[in-house]
């Protein structure tokens, strides 16, 4: 799917490093920041009712349903989960060289970053075991 020759380094050992790019393509939903923009974000998004009301607030982080009534796994744009009996919401994902995740715990108040320098694209749950909630 990606065309590697414009992208990859010569190989040293085991590694190839990415020349160097500037994203600037077409928007596709994605986001990029610090540990500390990103902190900012989540608890914007748990505390300041200028960026949400309460009420949008619970409509972004309440399960959606399919016509029959099954739970979907998604919000509106965040999968949803539960540690140790805290239900959870979460995005994760990242490109050639950085895989981010992020995950509000809006019953608990409380959030969690994790930023890697490595590619990834999926929602891998890496925060399912560095996240110290339920410990």
């Amino acid at each position: 799917m990606v065309d590697t020759k414009g992208m990859l380094g010569k190989r040293t050992g085991h590694w190839r490093a990415f020349v160097p790019f500037l994203l600037n393509g077409a928007a596709y939903g994605g986001s990029m920041g610090t540990a500390t923009g990103y902190r900012k974000y989540l608890q914007a998004l748990m505390t300041d009712d200028r960026l949400l009301s309460p009420r949008w607030r619970e409509s972004m982080f309440k399960e959606h349903c399919t016509n029959d009534g099954k739970p979907t796994g998604m919000a509106m744009s965040w999968f949803v989960g539960d540690r140790n009996g805290s239900p959870y919401v979460t995005h994760a994902g990242g490109g050639g060289g950085y895989y981010a995740e992020l995950r509000l715990y809006p019953t608990l108040a409380r959030g969690s970053v994790a930023l890697f320098n490595r590619t990834g694209v999926k929602d891998e749950r890496l925060l399912d075991e560095l996240d110290p909630v339920g410990h």
